[in-house]
């Protein structure tokens, strides 16, 4: 298992996403739905850093800090 596998490959586990699924299912019903955008961002986030493609493994950032970064781009300063 040291050696380094190249190419593309999800390397989570079914059980680890039963696990995250459930989890993210009772913090939505807790919450009432309030929690739904950081339980999407969750389940992004553990898929996308349990997948690599061409031997580089992904990273997410959450949402949140994507679209802060669009609104500061996209903010500029009047004319007046």
């Amino acid at each position: 298992m040291g050696e380094k596998q190249e190419g593309s490959y999800f390397d989570g586990s079914f059980w680890a996403l039963v696990g995250w699924t459930l989890l993210g299912v009772i913090v939505i019903v807790i919450t009432l739905g309030l929690a739904t955008p950081w339980v999407y961002c969750w389940n992004v986030r553990w898929r996308t850093n349990n997948t690599v493609v061409d031997g580089k493994r992904l990273q997410f950032y959450y949402y949140f800090v994507a679209l802060k970064k669009w609104e500061i781009k996209n903010t500029n300063f009047s004319n007046s």
